[in-house]
């Protein structure tokens, strides 16, 4: 048996060798990485956020969408930990967080927020769909399964995203689980809506999107 083992490996060496020392025609050519140039450029640290301002919510949390609004507010929607309770408030404050109040609280989960050329405070509620804030009172626009965001073209009209017609927030506890519930499932059930408020109509212009989320317009408005 030693003698049998002896014969095999001495064949693998001589195998070993000859495959090691059998002629081919290539010439390797080693590549010579470069020196890392570090943190240069754009990428180089800065200290902008150095002086970073921590506003305080008051209580409030998960801002989702900030605007800025006439007299130099600006515009928060925030939520509550439990969707059931529906308090989620659109808050506002200067600059500096001071002022800071409730201007309206939609009774869902307010996500996106705009104004329109009128200056009226429209809201996409995961909950409740497309609002807009009258006297403090958010009143229907538009239905949708699960508005998340929404901007205003010149002509006046709303285009918003529906971003699942298989999960809803109210549906599944939260946004943040129907979000995950649609990410897993991929079946791409979001959409773009079009909301005209000069006639109350509405139309679909973009399907098959997988959790729409934010939108904005081109600067040709398509």
């Amino acid at each position: 048996m030693k003698k049998v083992l002896a014969a095999a490996m001495m064949t693998i060496l001589l195998l070993a060798a000859y495959m090691t020392l059998w002629p081919v025609p290539l010439q390797p050519v080693a590549w010579q990485a470069p020196t890392a140039p570090g943190y240069t450029g754009v990428h180089a640290a800065n200290d902008r956020l150095a002086a970073l301002q921590v506003i305080d919510l008051h209580g409030h949390h998960d801002p989702e969408s900030i605007i800025a609004g006439p007299g130099q507010w600006l515009y928060a929607s925030v939520g509550s930990a439990d969707i059931l309770k529906q308090d989620g408030a659109i808050v506002r404050f200067q600059p500096d967080g001071s002022a800071f109040e409730v201007v309206a609280q939609t009774g869902g989960r307010p996500l996106g927020l705009a104004f329109d050329g009128n200056g009226q405070l429209l809201v996409a509620d995961a909950v409740k769909g497309v609002l807009v804030i009258r006297d403090g009172k958010p009143v229907p626009l538009a239905p949708a399964h699960f508005a998340n965001s929404l901007t205003v073209a010149s002509n006046g009209k709303i285009y918003y995203t529906d971003s699942s017609a298989r999960f809803s927030a109210a549906q599944s506890g939260s946004t943040q689980e129907a979000a995950m519930l649609d990410a897993l499932e991929q079946s791409a059930t979001g959409r773009v809506v079009e909301y005209d408020p000069a006639g109350g109509a509405v139309r679909v212009v973009a399907t098959g999107l997988s959790f729409a989320n934010g939108i904005v317009l081109s600067e040709d408005e398509r």
